[in-house]
């Protein structure tokens, strides 16, 4: 019988800066200890059978990431959740599991790597404050935040109109071996700002749609290449949130689970 956990979870900001490879050893370690019965692969280096979605940058935070977990035994996913979120580390947790218990053949789930093919982010831009010298208590800082805001707004949303004009967004990929240019606009779905215009906040709130996966990707620090290259936005620190991940249809994120 092949008995398939399908988990989404979040990691907070504490584990921000964690990678990937750190990401599975930590739910490997809470897997042993939580005494999850997962399957293992045959052969002379026995390892346990998980694999996760698309792999989570380096400083983001998610809401929506996945994770598939062969099991040996039967579980429910209560049971799974309670075990699971009563080892995890502070900054993870299991937010939702579906089992699939498929018979004999382990093709018919298919992978999240197969299926997942889009994201949402949510970048976050702190635009500087024009008087740095004001209290941090003082009206006139809170005034100059208020200014600095409405100010970053108006330029992100020159920056989107003038990227909107442009043909291509071309950027520069890196690896190992070589540099590559590549025109990401055809992976993206929809780039807005989502800060209210009257906003009291000390951020600017991009919401970017676009392809993931195996197929097309995009990353969410391209987007603001692509601002800052093609619309000229000012640079300004951020940080970044993948809001969903999953299955695009009908211009809406459809979360990787068997209906």
């Amino acid at each position: 019988m092949i008995r398939t956990m399908r988990a989404r979870f979040s990691k907070g900001d504490g584990l921000r800066y964690i990678s990937h490879l750190d990401l599975q050893r930590m739910f490997g370690r809470a897997l042993r200890r939580a005494r999850i019965p997962i399957a293992y692969s045959q052969g002379f280096n026995p390892h346990p059978r998980l694999a996760f979605g698309s792999a989570l940058g380096v400083g983001t935070t998610s809401e929506s990431e996945f994770l598939d977990i062969d099991l040996n035994e039967p579980m429910t996913p209560d049971e799974f959740m309670q075990q699971m979120n009563g080892i995890l580390p502070e900054g993870l947790r299991i937010e939702e599991a579906h089992l699939y218990e498929l018979g004999e053949e382990p093709k018919k789930l298919k992978t999240l790597m197969s299926v997942i093919n889009a994201a949402e982010y949510e970048i976050y831009i702190y635009p500087e404050t024009q008087n740095s010298e004001a209290s941090a208590e003082s009206e006139s800082l809170a005034k100059s935040r208020a200014e600095s805001l409405a100010k970053f707004q108006e330029q992100l949303q020159a920056a989107l109109h003038k990227i909107n004009l442009k043909d291509s967004w071309v950027i520069s990929r890196f690896s190992k071996k070589k540099e590559r240019e590549l025109d990401i606009k055809p992976f993206v779905y929809q780039i807005e700002c989502i800060t209210e215009a009257d906003s009291d906040d000390t951020k600017v709130v991009v919401r970017a749609l676009v392809k993931s996966g195996s197929e097309a990707n995009v990353r969410p620090d391209e987007i603001i290449e692509v601002l800052r290259t093609y619309g000229e936005l000012p640079e300004a620190p951020y940080q970044i949130h993948r809001k969903n991940l999953g299955i695009m249809e009908e211009q809406m994120i459809k979360k990787p689970f068997l209906s």
